[in-house]
């Protein structure tokens, strides 16, 4: 026996066609509302970029409390890289040669994932004082 999701799996917009019909595309990313119903003007898309910003915070404190207080150390594991990742600090990548090079590829952290690693960690409005 299945048992339909309360929330869709994949979100639709919630516009109408003329007919009536459900528009069935998909809505702008953190919209509502495909390109086509609205989703292009300026003011929508700055409520979904507003919409997914205000996610960052409290996706970042569930990051923090799985690496403090997870049951298993892959689950801990895997939210650490998820940080590290999306600060831009890439694990090291070695290309193996006749000479053996290895090849360190670090990209510099991405300023907004660095402002909450700060704040994270007690830094006043996210910011070291250096």
């Amino acid at each position: 026996m299945t048992h339909p999701s309360p929330v869709p799996i994949h979100p639709r917009c919630k516009a109408h066609n003329v007919d009536g019909s459900p528009c069935g595309a998909y809505p702008i990313r953190g919209g509502t509302v495909c390109g086509m119903h609205g989703g292009r003007a300026k003011h929508v898309r700055a409520a979904a970029e507003a919409r997914i910003a205000a996610m960052v915070d409290p996706a970042l404190g569930e990051l923090h409390r799985l690496i403090r207080h997870a049951d298993t150390d892959g689950v801990k594991l895997a939210a650490i890289k998820d940080v590290l990742d999306r600060a831009g600090l890439k694990a090291t990548v070695t290309v193996q040669s006749d000479q053996q090079i290895t090849i360190r590829v670090i990209d510099e952290p991405q300023p907004i994932v660095l402002e909450q690693i700060h704040r994270l960690n007690g830094y006043p409005d996210g910011r070291t004082d250096s």
